[in-house]
């Protein structure tokens, strides 16, 4: 009968010795899940910011465009691109 109680124990107490391990490795898949979930909170963050830089990138120009089209018709302006493009052309 007392090598029952003893097996039990050594079983107990084996049992008890693999739960650290077990603890252990669990909580490096958690911190693994963590890195992960960072890693993709800062991609989004950035990408968030280049989305942000473009609307209003694109929101400035869309108040440009009856300037350019002043600019564009000022004769002086046609004659200076046409002489640039046509230098351009001739390189």
């Amino acid at each position: 009968m007392a090598f029952g109680r003893l097996a039990a124990r050594v079983v107990k107490t084996s049992g008890a010795a693999d739960q650290p391990t077990r603890v252990e490795r669990q909580c490096e898949e958690m911190l693994e899940r963590v890195k992960r979930l960072h890693d993709d909170l800062s991609q989004m963050a950035r990408r968030e910011s280049q989305m942000r830089a473009l609307l209003t990138r694109g929101a400035e120009v869309d108040d440009q465009p009856a300037a350019l089209e002043d600019v564009l018709a000022n004769s002086g302006t046609s004659i200076f691109l046409g002489r640039r493009v046509a230098r351009l052309l001739s390189s």
